[in-house]
């Protein structure tokens, strides 16, 4: 019941008026993100986890560059009441500790539908954001509009972006943008890119000198069958990296083509069966197995797994020993056997189509 009461002095009457609508203002009733994308990939959540693999969570890229026309977005639904309101503004604000600490200007112009209740948008880019930092953070989707002619919002602030329930999610960036000049292999832009990254895989690059390539497809875009479209079982999480191997001289080369570590093998193979006495080829191998020890040797305790080449090359590196069995020889130090890699971390275990490359999943 209403009761309205004279609160006047008996000479000026009291007016009261009492405005009845639904929910008495505008309220955000659902909000969230879908899984397919309008290019049909899995978006945000990894499908397959593992302990060596890719960890469980929600993820989402942060640009922090204009976008190029080539990117992935991820498909949003906002239910709200009343069904009637007109909505003139939809807004993202993103939260940390409770605090807005970065929001979008309006979006609503990229809606595919505003109105009956729902706001919808199949594939939502994301915008030039900063100040998210590189912590966890939730979402804030605000209305604004009217109902009735009347001015209403929601509040923004309130986590009520979900995904299958989740309402917490990690933030990527692009390694590439913050580390300048060690790609390999990158002859263009790939759609979505392919480098983006949690803050500990971009601190665990800037700490090191390697050159790397393919981490996570943006908001780890994956296939139905659960691999990365990369083309990848893994690297769905932000954690994973593919690294050039150190070249027999120490360095990693060029930004360009990945050198053919294969021919590094089989040009000392030749030279050890030819009998000519020279020995540059086979020096040039045991230096590239020895830093690449050395290399991920030291590396390992960062990591949950690491991924080396089958093969004639896995063999050289693990075992110091050709595909025929003979012992690489311990150049230019020694003509004895090189022998095996003798402190080969538990983690490090062989992987087709790592020749080039090695891979690493961080802890």
């Amino acid at each position: 019941s209403l009761v309205a009461q004279n609160v006047g002095d008996g000479i000026l009457p009291t007016r009261v008026a009492v405005r009845l609508g639904q929910g008495c203002g505008l309220n955000v009733n659902s909000a969230e993100i879908l899984s397919v994308n309008n290019s049909n990939f899995r978006v945000i959540q990894p499908i397959r986890t593992s302990q060596t693999g890719n960890r469980a969570g929600q993820y989402v890229s942060i640009p922090d560059a204009v976008p190029d026309g080539v990117e992935f977005g991820f498909p949003l639904t906002v239910n709200y009441e009343p069904s009637n309101a007109i909505l003139t503004e939809v807004k993202l604000g993103f939260v940390v500790g409770g605090n807005v600490v970065a929001e979008t200007a309006n979006i609503l112009n990229s809606a595919d539908q505003s109105n009956n209740g729902v706001v919808s948008f199949e594939n939502l880019i994301l915008p030039v954001l900063s100040n998210i930092g590189n912590n966890r953070f939730g979402i804030s989707v605000q209305l604004i509009g009217t109902i009735d002619g009347e001015d209403a919002q929601t509040e923004l602030g309130d986590v009520n972006v979900r995904f299958r329930g989740e309402n917490t999610f990690t933030p990527l960036y692009l390694a590439e943008n913050t580390i300048a000049g060690r790609r390999y292999g990158q002859v263009s832009n790939e759609p979505g890119d392919d480098n983006w990254a949690t803050a500990e895989t971009i601190a665990f690059l800037q700490s090191n000198s390697f050159f790397f390539n393919d981490i996570s497809a943006q908001h780890i875009a994956q296939l139905e069958s659960g691999r990365s479209v990369l083309d990848h079982a893994g690297h769905s999480d932000g954690s994973q990296v593919d690294i050039r191997y150190v070249l027999p001289n120490g360095t990693f080369g060029s930004q360009g083509t990945n050198p053919f570590i294969l021919a590094i093998v089989d040009n000392a193979k030749a030279e050890f069966d030819g009998g000519s006495g020279q020995t540059a080829a086979q020096e040039n191998l045991a230096n590239w197995i020895r830093n690449n020890r050395t290399t991920i040797t030291q590396t390992s305790g960062t990591a949950r797994r690491i991924f080396v080449a089958n093969g004639r090359v896995g063999m050289a590196l693990l075992a110091g020993k050709y595909s025929d069995g003979q012992d690489i020889l311990d150049l230019p130090d020694s003509s004895n056997a090189l022998g095996a890699w003798a402190d080969k971390p538990t983690i490090v275990g062989i992987e087709r189509g790592h020749t080039n490359h090695w891979h690493i999943t961080l802890d």
